[in-house]
C-alpha cells in the first residue's frame, strides 16, 4: 500500500492552490484544445463542469486526451453524445491514469464533455485536443473507443459513409484486442476487422463480432461502409496488451522494451516476463537505453536463470538506467516487469548482447593493435558484433595491493592500481568549461579554496566512443562525476574514483557487505595512464584470473585523451598506479582493532558514476594479517594473531549501559553498567558491574526505538491536519 501520507499531502495542497473549471463552456471551430481548467496546480474537489464541442463543419468528431490523471473510480470524465447529459447518450467515461493518448471518436457532429469530482482526494487533472470533420483515423493511444455516433432522431445516415479506423502497434510485441458493447447493422452496411492486411472478418446485419485480436506487432483496423438512408447502431472499444507473460526471445543480440515506445507510457496492472535463452556457453549482458518506472512501484528485476528462482541479479525502479548487468556463462536469463494500479512512465527499453565466457569482463581474446579513431575498422566489438559502445572496464588490482603494502600502529599504507581492460577509452572532459562550483554556488574556475574550506568541483561528462557497421566511429558525452584541485597533489582529481577499505570476512559470499573495521582516507584520483598491462605483469587480470598483456587487451592501445589536466582518460590496455608514499594513500585502523587475518578490499568507481562495459569487476579482497596493532580492545598485545579471520568486527569496549541481551562473543573493555544476559564469551578487561554484554545492543533497545518511531509518525500525523 502506497503511503497515506503522499494523500494527506495532495489533498491539503488542493485547499491552496487548486483551481476551478466552470460550466457551459462551449467550441465552434473545427479543431482546438481545452484541460480541466486546473493549469499547473491540482484541480478541486466537488466540481461538475461541462463543455460543448460543436464543430462548423459538423462530425466526425475526434477527441484525444494528450494528459490524464484523475482520482481513480471517484474522479470522472464523461463523454455524451449530443448537447446534453443525457444517459442514454453516454459514450464513454473514463477514471485514473489510462494509457496516453487516449480516443474518443463519433460521427455526431456534436459532444457535451463533463468532469465531476467528488469531496477527497485531487489529482494533476487532463488535457484534450479536438478535431472533426474527418471520417476515421489512425493512432497509436494503446486504450480507445469509437462508435457510429448515429443518435439523430431519425436514426439515418444523411450522406454515404466509407470509414477506416486503425489502431498501430506501439511495439512489436503489442497485441491490440477489439470488443463491441453494441453492435446491428442494416443488410446494406458492412464492417470489415483487419490484423494489418488479413481479414478478420467481414460482418453484416446482426452479425455480432467476436472480441477479437491483432498479430503481434500487426495494426488492427475497423472499415466500415454505409449507404446513405441507412441505419447502425454499434460502439467499440480496444485495449493494447504491450508485452505478455511470457515473451522468449536468443540470437546473438536483440532489443526489448516494457511495449511502447519511450513517447507513451506503459499500462497499469502488468505482470510481464521476457526469457532471454542461452547462446552457447557465452555469458548474457545487458544495458539499459532509457529507464523511467515509479520509483519502488514499478519493478524490472533480472534473474540469472529461467524463472523467478534462480539468483536475483538485480532490481531495479526510479528514473536512472541501471549499470549493465552481466549473467552467468551458458545460462539463460529472465527479466520481470511488474506495474500496480497507478501512476506510469515511460518505462525502459533495452539490448541484450552475448559475450564470450573468457570475455566477460572486457578481456581475453586477441588484439590487432591498430584500433584508433583514424583506423575504426580495426576496432572490435564484443562477440564479433558490427556496431557496438566501445566502453571501458575498469577494475582494481589484486597483485599490486598484495605486494605494496605496510602495516604499522593505526594505519596500512597501499599502492593501488587501476587497469582498463574493456574495449574503449575512459575519457573526461568538463560538461561547461570554465564553470565550477562551491557547493552549489557556481565560481570562477581559478578559485583556490571554498568558503568553507572545500575544493572547488568541475561536473565533468564522459566520452562513449560507438563503432558503426559501416566501420565508423562517433561519440556521444553522458554526466559522470566532479573533479576538484587538490593543493597538496598540485593537479587536478576525479572524485569518488576509488576507496580502499579494512575489511573482516563474516562468511557472505560477496566481500563487499564484508563489516568495515577501517576506511581510506583517499577517494580522489588523476586519471592518467602510468603503464601498460605488459609493462607491470598481473595487474591486469580478466574475470578468470587470466593475466592480461598488451598482446590479449582487444583495442589495445585506443585512446587520445590522458593526463592530470581538465581532460582525463586512460587508455585501453592501460593503467593508472598510485604509490603507497603518496599523501592520502593509507587506510586508517581504529584503535581496539586487534591483531589477526582481515582483508583490503579496493573498489574502482564505488558509486558508478562512469558507464562499463562491467560494473561487477571492479574490486577485489586482499588478504591481510595484522601483526603491528597494539591496542587489541585492552586485552590484547602486540604481535597477538589469531589464526582464522575474525568472524565479526572487533570495534572497542562499551562504556554505555547495556540492557539487551548478547549470544557473540565479546573481546572487549566494559567501563558501565550491562544488566544483560551474557550467554557468549567475554576475554575483555570489566572495571564495572558486568553481567551481560558489551555488544550489539538489542532487546528493550530496540522496543524504545520502535516506540520513538511509532510517536514520530503520530506527531507527523498530527502536524499534517
Amino acid at each position: 500500500m502506497k503511503p497515506l501520507l503522499v494523500f494527506l499531502g495532495v489533498a491539503l495542497l488542493s485547499c491552496s492552490l487548486a483551481q476551478q473549471c466552470t460550466t457551459g463552456n462551449s467550441f465552434t471551430a473545427n479543431s482546438g484544445a481545452f484541460t480541466d481548467g486546473s493549469g499547473g496546480n491540482s484541480y478541486a474537489v466537488d466540481l461538475n463542469c461541462t463543455w460543448i464541442i460543436a464543430p462548423q463543419n459538423g462530425g466526425p468528431i475526434l477527441l484525444t486526451f494528450t494528459d490524464f490523471a484523475t482520482e481513480g473510480s471517484y474522479d470522472f470524465v464523461n463523454i455524451f453524445d449530443g448537447n446534453s447529459l443525457d444517459p442514454n447518450n453516454l459514450i464513454d467515461s473514463i477514471s485514473g491514469m489510462p494509457g496516453l493518448p487516449y480516443t474518443v471518436f463519433t460521427h455526431s457532429p456534436v459532444l457535451t464533455v463533463q468532469f465531476v469530482t467528488d469531496a477527497t482526494v485531487v489529482n494533476d487533472g487532463w488535457s484534450a485536443t479536438y478535431d472533426s470533420g474527418n471520417c476515421g483515423f489512425i493512432t497509436n493511444a494503446t486504450t480507445g473507443g469509437f462508435q457510429d455516433g448515429l443518435f439523430s432522431p431519425t436514426g439515418i445516415f444523411t450522406k454515404n459513409v466509407d470509414c477506416t479506423y486503425t489502431v498501430l502497434p506501439v511495439s512489436s510485441a503489442a497485441i491490440i484486442t477489439l470488443s463491441f458493447s453494441t453492435f446491428s447493422l442494416q443488410n446494406t452496411t458492412s464492417m470489415v476487422l483487419l490484423s494489418g492486411t488479413t481479414v478478420l472478418g467481414t460482418y453484416t446485419s446482426n452479425n455480432v463480432p467476436p472480441v477479437s485480436s491483432s498479430n503481434a506487432g500487426e495494426s488492427f483496423s475497423l472499415h466500415f461502409t454505409a449507404p446513405t438512408g441507412s441505419t447502425a447502431d454499434w460502439a467499440a472499444s480496444y485495449t493494447t496488451a504491450t508485452c505478455s507473460s511470457l515473451a522468449t526471445v536468443g540470437g546473438v543480440t536483440g532489443t526489448f522494451n516494457d511495449g511502447t515506445p519511450q513517447v507513451v507510457h506503459y499500462q497499469d496492472y502488468l505482470s510481464c516476463k521476457w526469457l532471454i535463452t542461452p547462446y552457447s556457453n557465452n555469458s548474457t549482458r545487458i544495458a539499459f537505453a532509457w529507464f523511467e518506472t515509479e520509483d519502488g512501484y514499478d519493478i524490472v528485476r533480472v534473474y540469472d536463470g529461467d524463472n523467478v528462482n534462480a539468483p536475483l541479479l538485480g532490481e531495479f525502479s526510479g528514473d536512472l538506467p541501471p549499470a549493465p548487468v552481466i549473467g552467468s556463462p551458458g545460462t539463460a536469463m529472465l527479466v520481470t516487469f511488474d506495474s500496480d494500479y497507478s501512476v506510469n512512465f515511460d518505462g525502459w527499453s533495452l539490448t541484450y548482447t552475448r559475450v564470450p565466457a573468457q570475455n566477460a569482463t572486457g578481456g581475453g581474446g586477441t588484439t590487432n593493435g591498430g584500433c584508433s579513431l583514424a583506423n575504426p575498422a580495426s576496432c572490435l566489438c564484443p562477440d564479433g558484433a558490427a556496431a557496438c559502445d566501445l566502453l571501458p572496464d575498469m577494475t582494481a588490482s589484486y597483485d599490486i595491493i598484495n605486494t605494496q603494502h605496510t602495516e604499522t600502529a593505526g594505519k596500512i599504507t597501499l599502492s593501488n592500481a587501476t587497469p582498463n581492460i574493456g574495449w574503449g577509452p575512459l575519457e573526461v572532459h568538463p560538461a561547461i568549461p570554465g564553470v565550477c562550483y562551491c557547493n552549489t554556488t557556481v565560481v570562477p574556475c581559478t578559485t583556490s579554496i571554498c568558503p568553507g574550506g572545500n575544493y572547488i568541483e568541475e561536473q565533468m561528462v564522459q566520452t562513449i566512443y560507438r563503432k558503426h557497421a559501416n566501420n565508423t566511429i562517433t561519440s556521444y558525452t553522458r554526466v559522470a562525476g566532479t573533479v576538484s584541485y587538490h593543493p597538496t597533489h598540485g593537479h587536478i582529481h576525479v572524485n569518488n574514483w576509488g576507496s580502499f577499505t579494512l575489511r573482516v570476512d563474516n562468511g557472505n559470499s560477496n566481500p563487499l557487505t564484508w563489516p568495515i573495521i577501517g576506511t581510506g582516507a583517499k577517494v580522489s584520483f588523476c586519471l592518467i595512464n602510468f603503464g601498460s598491462c605488459s609493462s607491470y605483469p598481473g595487474y591486469c587480470r580478466d574475470g578468470n584470473n587470466t593475466v592480461l598483456t598488451t598482446g590479449t587487451v582487444p583495442n589495445y592501445p585506443f585512446g587520445s585523451v590522458t593526463g592530470c589536466g581538465r581532460d582525463q582518460g586512460i587508455y585501453v590496455g592501460y593503467l593508472d598506479i598510485y604509490d603507497q608514499s603518496l599523501d592520502g594513500m593509507e587506510i586508517i585502523v581504529p584503535p581496539g582493532t586487534c591483531n589477526g587475518n582481515y582483508y583490503i578490499v579496493s573498489i574502482t568507481d564505488p558509486t558508478n558514476k562512469f558507464l562499463e562495459y562491467n560494473e561487477f569487476n571492479n574490486w577485489v579482497a586482499v588478504p591481510i594479517t595484522l601483526t603491528q596493532q597494539t591496542n587489541c580492545g585492552g586485552g590484547a598485545t602486540t604481535g597477538a594473531q589469531a589464526t582464522t579471520p575474525p568472524s565479526t568486527p572487533t570495534t572497542g569496549g562499551n562504556t554505555g549501559t547495556n540492557t539487551g541481551t548478547n549470544t557473540g562473543t565479546n573481546t572487549g573493555t566494559n567501563t558501565g553498567t550491562n544488566t544483560g544476559t551474557n550467554t557468549g564469551t567475554n576475554t575483555g578487561t570489566n572495571t564495572g558491574t558486568n553481567t551481560g554484554n558489551s555488544g550489539t545492543t538489542e532487546g528493550e533497545n530496540s522496543s524504545s526505538q520502535q516506540l520513538l518511531a511509532s510517536i514520530a509518525v503520530f506527531a507527523l500525523i498530527a502536524f499534517a491536519f
